[in-house]
């Protein structure tokens, strides 16, 4: 059963639930499997956030790690998070190591956002899904009106106060048809720092039936042609981070990956519900995973749950077809949501196959370039 060993702790908060003021077509809080009130449960009350940042400490020796994530965080208010993060301080009486992070579509960004994200140093997710013909078609608000010009307001805000930020990119069937003008405009707008994110279909249904849907062949293309732009920039001394890329490199030197998607096996996130339900992976909040409630349990009760080691026992479930592919050392049957429930194989298995046996000589190539061998 995984534990916290150097009890490090990553708390990933929705302190506004489901709650957002987009209608994103793709986002997979619209899964019908999901609790049909895990999008109203209003915003985290000043007691939860208390008791979630006291459990944290409690538990913790080394690092604490506060993230946020939605539907949109930002719709807290910006004092919510002041708040925060003075308990947080407050609360951290042996001096650990503690950081921040947040999720945002940008679309309530203004300068004293971003002046507060800067100061704060608190890392900052920016979902950008790349050019307006590729945003737009999915990244929505209520009236079906467009977001991108927006938010390319809030990038325009972050780059003018040093907001330390990213690109989180959806990658949908729309994606996959213009990997290239997605890669350019990042690099236009000087995104140095990227996320490509395959999109999810709602969770227990057949995959691949929405018009936005990311298809296996679909995704081994994008996966090629951009790791081809990556390549080529790097080979000419242009340096842009791509978190896969950059994980499946950091692997071929040893170094275990810093995705949770990519270790092969499921670790326990603390994942809070704005009411301080609990659960293990942003992926599975649903009844049948609740915890715990930081409200009644410590995070040591609730990483020593029987609850904890069902969740983690299916997540090490592995296809003995995935175990004898030569590319297993690298691939390790990817994250378990996009896994087939009945036979544990990836959804992507083949787009993987055929990426790795295209690059990885020059991922061996770079692998070696980095560590200067």
């Amino acid at each position: 059963m995984n534990k916290f060993d150097n009890r490090s702790v990553n708390v990933l908060i929705k302190p506004a639930s489901g709650l957002c003021n987009l209608r994103c077509k793709y986002c997979f809080y619209h899964s019908p499997e999901l609790n049909p009130n895990t999008n109203d449960r209003g915003f985290m009350k000043r007691e939860t956030a208390e008791n979630l940042i006291k459990r944290a400490f409690e538990y913790a020796s080394e690092n604490v790690v506060f993230a946020f994530q939605g539907g949109e965080p930002t719709l807290c208010g910006l004092d919510f998070f002041k708040d925060f993060i003075k308990m947080a301080n407050n609360y951290n009486t042996k001096n650990i190591n503690m950081s921040f992070s947040i999720q945002t579509n940008g679309i309530v960004i203004n300068t004293e956002w971003a002046q507060f994200l800067a100061s704060n140093k608190i890392l900052t997710g920016l979902s950008i899904d790349g050019p307006s013909r590729v945003h737009n078609k999915n990244r929505i608000d209520s009236t079906n009106q467009p977001s991108l010009r927006r938010v390319m307001e809030t990038k325009r805000l972050f780059d003018e106060y040093g907001v330390e930020y990213n690109a989180l990119c959806v990658v949908t069937a729309d994606t996959a048809k213009y990997p290239e003008q997605v890669y350019n405009y990042f690099k236009k707008q000087g995104i140095q720092y990227i996320q490509y994110i395959p999109c999810l279909d709602p969770i227990d249904e057949e995959p691949g039936l929405y018009e936005f849907s990311l298809k296996p062949e679909d995704y081994e293309n994008f996966l090629k042609k951009t790791f081809d732009l990556w390549y080529k920039d790097i080979m000419s001394g242009v340096m842009t981070v791509i978190r896969t890329f950059d994980n499946y490199i950091a692997m071929l030197l040893k170094y275990a990956p810093e995705s949770c998607g990519m270790s092969g096996r499921c670790v326990c996130q603390f994942v809070i519900e704005a009411d301080g339900t609990v659960y293990p992976c942003d992926f599975y909040v649903s009844e049948k995973n609740i915890i715990g409630n930081v409200a009644d349990d410590t995070f040591e009760a609730i990483i020593n749950s029987k609850a904890v080691e069902v969740f983690l026992d299916k997540g090490d479930a592995i296809n003995d077809k995935c175990k004898d592919c030569s590319w297993y050392f690298i691939c390790r049957d990817g994250c378990r949501r996009y896994r087939n429930p009945d036979t544990n194989l990836n959804y992507y298995c083949t787009a993987f196959q055929n990426f790795f046996e295209y690059t990885y000589p020059r991922m061996v190539e770079i692998a070696k370039m980095v560590s200067g061998r």
